[in-house]
């Protein structure tokens, strides 16, 4: 009986001690820009799917590569401006993020 009074109480209080922001290194790239730009992707699309109509459709694509060249982009320039303020004492840390495995992720199999 205890542990399903612990479950109302938490289910009751969820909404209320969940953030809603993002941790600030959750996505370190991530820009006030993109939020609006994914809200208008999402309306186009949204839009879209809904009318059916061939202009809907073209303006949900150019809001779709705009969005996406938006994110590459922020990216883009998110590693450079890491690098950039690199110092030499990390920059290894900066080679192990862009280094490959050293080890593949699926073992060769020998020839039958």
């Amino acid at each position: 009986m205890v542990l399903l009074s612990s479950f109302r109480t938490h289910d009751n209080n969820r909404g209320q001690h969940t953030p809603l922001t993002p941790l600030p290194k959750a996505k370190a790239w991530w820009t006030p820009l993109l939020t609006t730009q994914r809200k208008e992707f999402t309306k186009a699309t949204g839009r879209a799917k809904k009318l059916r109509t061939s202009d809907s459709y073209a303006t949900a694509r150019q809001s779709n590569l705009g969005y996406f060249k938006a994110i590459k982009r922020a990216k883009a320039s998110y590693w450079a401006d890491f690098l950039a303020k690199t110092s030499p004492n990390k920059i290894w840390m900066a080679k192990q993020l862009i280094a490959p495995r050293k080890t593949p992720r699926f073992p060769s199999l020998p020839d039958a």
